[in-house]
């Protein structure tokens, strides 16, 4: 797991985990913008009082790109993996 910007270990989540939130948005909206970039994102999520979770196709490859892009948001990028979505049957 890479991570970047400013992790938040021991404190309480408060405002960051709104601003956990609003970076996890944030990132899920730019999905297209990483997808022109060449990056696939699969997945947002927050380890709240810690970092916002992104999970990459490549994340050797492509975070570094991703933290910088977001340099002020705790980032913590992970390998991601494509959903199945579920059918009834």
């Amino acid at each position: 797991m890479l991570c970047g910007g400013p992790l938040l270990p021991g404190r309480p989540v408060g405002t960051d985990g709104q601003r956990h939130e609003e970076w996890a948005a944030q990132v899920w909206a730019d999905q297209a913008f990483w997808q022109r970039r060449g990056a696939t994102v699969h997945g947002v999520g927050t380890d709240f009082g810690r970092c916002v979770t992104v999970g990459l196709a490549d994340p050797q490859r492509d975070g570094a790109k991703v933290l910088a892009h977001y340099s002020k948001a705790a980032l913590c990028v992970e390998q991601g993996y494509a959903s199945d979505p579920l059918t009834a049957s």
